[in-house]
């Protein structure tokens, strides 16, 4: 019985003790582990939502650092000056969760002057960086945030080449040897502490289907040594293009301007900034593109604002209409037929159709619109005058340029300490002596001087200075001028044709101007004009007579003093000399007026020598109303002294003769004496006309 109840007790099962005992302990053993699961699940995502944090961090400091230019719009941060504190609210999906995050930057500006960085001031300077930080927080589960931080540097993603370099920061500038040019085609002049500066020759480029004109030419500042170093090199584009206007006020750009720091610091440039002004849209000419690269610029962006203190077009005047209220912008001519010329002196309005000029200039790699051309004066000298040989003009004519700088700054522009400041002369005036049957090359040199006041701080520096610092011209390398050979681009007409001619082609691939024909025994003189601002750079020759109508820059009105000759040595003197009496060749010259009643078109006059002799006729047409007339010139020659001659003009309209003079045509007889020029030998054509003057 005792062996029965023992065997029986070894195989009971779990008592309930023990049962609930290992339930308590499963329990707490699952919770912890659901508890440690949800710690697990919680850090994971709190890595996920930081790692998602910062990615927004860093690509909200790539999207600032990606700015397109270093000024423009307000629009957005696509431009340097616009990147500015601010913030928003960004959500974002990561796999099946969405995180909610405030994301703001914090931006100090800095400029660096003299290699010490400056903390709290802005703008589109080219040295301006900017310090950022972004800070992207959330509230959700809890408070958290990342922050990530990056310097932007002003320099243009557009750039093809490096900013200047601060020698305090970046090291010193690679010295680049430089090759002078050679008088008289270039010009260097000595603006003080050895150091030269001048203009390479501009020849003027017929660009893009000819439908629109470049001239390109750079200036040298560079050392006065055994090897000549360059210092600053500046390059300009100048370009004519059609344009349609828009007059409502939008996003403009106001010109770039240069700035004056102290004397011991090169000028440095400035951006311009965002204004509100009138805006043009390139015209598309022939169904495509055929203009300039440099015209969808020069069309948006060369519009004067009220805004800004630096002007494009200073000197032009002020439009009536145009897009800005108070008219502060420069007229624009309407385009009125491309068939002849087309300027009219009417403004254009909106919509309509314009010719612009412009100006570039090369700033951190890229042509920024600057400021007009500003002519000061063009001088006129025979080539050999500024060969460099002994005897010649040439060191005269260097002291002249600083001379006549220094007397417009101090006497015209800043009206002050004008009794320290000479008016400039030449020791030797120039003229040019030629012989029958010869020829010279002239040449026209200008002087161009920006305004000083767009040049920041430069007057108030001037202002400073004694009659004794103004004598020593140091000051001269501060000021923006340049002395330009400009033969090819002017315009050029001689006084007494019958005495010398002067070539004045128009522009083409292959022209020439200046170019002195000796014609016959006398005196004359020869004279060089030019537009004050962009046209004349570009070759203006101011009327419709030429291969490419409406396209050689007409841009302008040239009344009211714009059509520049200036320049004490302009008009150059020319003396023909050979024998006189029987055997000499010189040239017939017979011009006048025709009136017309009735048509307004061109009446076709023909003019001829009986004795075989060829005959060169010119005619300028003259628009108005009835009546219409236009002037002729016709040339016929060469014809010698001693023998008689016989020239014939006729005249008519659609078939209609000439009423007055009676009969058709006038003749001419002319030897023995070499009388030239035979002139008011004016005609009239219509039904209109009662009687005869």
């Amino acid at each position: 019985m005792k062996m029965n109840s023992m065997k029986n007790r070894s195989s009971a099962g779990f008592t309930l003790i023990e049962v609930l005992l290992a339930l308590v302990v499963a329990v707490v053993g699952i919770l912890g582990m659901i508890q440690l699961s949800s710690v697990f699940l919680q850090t994971a995502s709190e890595s996920d939502r930081r790692a998602v944090a910062t990615t927004v961090a860093e690509q909200t400091l790539e999207n600032l650092r990606g700015f397109d230019n270093l000024s423009g719009s307000t629009a957005g941060q696509s431009y340097f000056s616009d990147i500015s504190s601010s913030s928003t609210a960004v959500s974002v999906n990561s796999g099946l969760s969405t995180y909610d995050f405030n994301v703001a930057w914090n931006v100090t500006d800095y400029t660096v002057s003299a290699g010490t960085p400056s903390a709290g001031v802005s703008g589109p300077l080219y040295n301006v960086y900017k310090d950022v930080t972004v800070t992207v927080s959330w509230t959700e589960p809890t408070n958290g945030n990342v922050q990530l931080s990056s310097i932007i540097a002003g320099i243009d993603p557009n750039a093809s080449a490096l900013a200047l370099n601060d020698t305090s920061l970046g090291g010193s500038t690679p010295e680049v040897e430089y090759n002078p040019g050679v008088a008289p085609d270039v010009i260097a002049i000595d603006v003080a502490d050895g150091k030269l500066k001048e203009t390479t020759k501009p020849l003027p480029e017929v660009a893009n289907k000819s439908q629109s004109t470049q001239v390109r030419f750079e200036t040298i500042t560079y050392t006065d040594t055994n090897t000549e170093v360059q210092l600053i090199q500046e390059d300009f584009v100048t370009v004519n293009c059609r344009c349609i206007l828009d007059t409502d006020l939008g996003v403009g750009i106001s010109p770039a301007y240069q700035k004056f720091i102290d004397a011991d610091t090169p000028l440095i440039e400035v951006l311009g900034g965002v204004v509100s002004a009138a805006r043009g849209t390139e015209a598309s000419i022939g169904g495509g593109k055929s203009q300039s690269d440099f015209c969808g610029r020069c069309c948006a962006y060369h519009h004067d604002s009220a805004s800004s203190n630096v002007k494009y077009s200073p000197y032009a005047g002020t439009a009536s209409t145009g897009g800005e209220s108070d008219g502060i912008d420069h007229p624009h001519y309407k385009i009125a037929d491309a068939s002849s010329d087309p300027i009219l002196l009417e403004e254009a309005g909106d919509g309509d159709e314009y010719l612009e000029a412009c100006r570039f200039k090369r700033i951190d790699g890229i042509y920024r619109l600057v400021q007009d051309w500003n002519l000061r004066a063009v001088n006129v000298f025979p080539s050999t005058y500024l060969a460099s040989v002994a005897g010649s003009g040439l060191s005269d004519y260097k002291e002249y340029v600083k001379d006549y700088v220094k007397a417009q700054i101090f006497n015209v522009d800043l009206a002050a300490s004008a009794s320290s400041v000479s008016v400039p002369t030449l020791t030797t005036s120039p003229s040019l002596t030629l012989t029958l049957s010869d020829d010279d090359e002239s040449i026209s040199r200008s002087l161009y001087l920006d305004n000083i006041q767009s040049v920041d701080g430069l007057a108030d520096y001037l202002l400073t200075l004694s009659a004794a610092s103004i004598a020593e011209d140091t000051w001269l390398e501060f000021v923006p001028f340049n002395e330009v050979n400009t033969t090819q681009l002017s315009y050029w007409s001689e006084a007494d044709p019958a005495t010398a001619t002067v070539t004045n082609q128009t522009i083409d691939s292959t022209y020439n101007r200046g170019l002195i024909e000796a014609v016959a025994t006398g005196t004359t003189s020869v004279t060089a004009s030019m537009a004050q601002g962009n046209t004349g750079i570009l070759g203006n020759t101011y009327n419709a007579e030429n291969d490419y109508p409406g396209w050689q820059n007409h841009i302008t009105d040239i009344s009211g003093g714009r059509d520049w000759i200036g320049g004490a040595y302009n008009p150059l003197p020319v003396v023909v000399s050979g024998a006189s009496g029987s055997g000499t060749t010189y040239t017939a010259i017979i011009s006048g007026n025709v009136t017309f009643y009735g048509q307004d078109n061109l009446a076709t006059p023909t003019c001829g020598s009986s004795t075989g002799h060829g005959a060169n006729l010119t005619m300028t047409y003259v628009s108005g109303t009835d009546p219409y007339y236009y002037t002729y010139s016709c040339v016929i020659g060469p014809v010698t002294t001693g023998d008689l001659y016989e020239a014939a003009i006729s005249v008519s309209v659609n078939g209609q003769k000439a009423i007055c003079p009676s009969g058709q045509f006038k003749t001419y007889t002319f030897g023995p004496t070499n009388v030239t020029s035979y002139s008011n030998n004016d005609f009239v054509v219509g039904k209109k006309v009662a009687n005869c003057p």
